[in-house]
């Protein structure tokens, strides 16, 4: 609201395919909402519904991940240590803020992403990963083993597949 946009165009391969608005973004909202009072969604876990990670290398730039990105059709990638740690995230947010603010694609990513994500263990509820979402205000959780290695990532998409 603070830049005054009412909708957000959805876009694939370069063209237009549709268009958001605020009521679809609430609807999501409500969506979540109820699916986590749904005794299925304690039961089930994170690594049920979730996808096998891919990730990139902290030492990567803002041109990898894009790369990376468009090649698995994804917005988001974690950003692991030589150890496969989860070190930070980027998204394509990530990605088209750097540019505006004068990044270039040779840059290093680990100076735009986001350090100290929000993480659960694949072993979590998806009732715990909607809370961790909607209190939160994220789009996608990384799941890590004790060790601090991902093991899975969902994004809000995987979690509605539960309702």
């Amino acid at each position: 609201n603070s830049y005054n946009v009412r909708m957000i165009p959805v876009c694939k391969k370069g063209k237009i395919i549709g268009m958001i608005d605020e009521r679809s973004i609430l609807a999501e909202a409500v969506r979540l909402s109820e699916l986590m009072k749904k005794p299925i969604a304690e039961k089930i876990k994170l690594k049920e519904i979730a996808n096998e990670p891919i990730v990139i290398d902290k030492n990567g730039t803002i041109a990898d991940a894009i790369r990376i990105m468009i090649q698995n059709n994804i917005g988001f990638l974690p950003v692991v240590d030589e150890d496969g740690k989860l070190v930070a995230v980027f998204s394509e947010k990530d990605a088209l803020k750097a540019i505006a603010n004068g990044a270039s694609l040779d840059s290093p990513l680990i100076d735009y992403a986001t350090k100290q994500p929000k993480t659960l263990s694949c072993e979590d509820s998806v009732t715990k990963a909607i809370k961790l979402v909607v209190e939160n205000n994220i789009r996608h959780i990384v799941g890590i083993d004790s060790s601090g290695k991902v093991r899975c990532v969902a994004s809000v998409k995987d979690l509605l597949t539960v309702g």
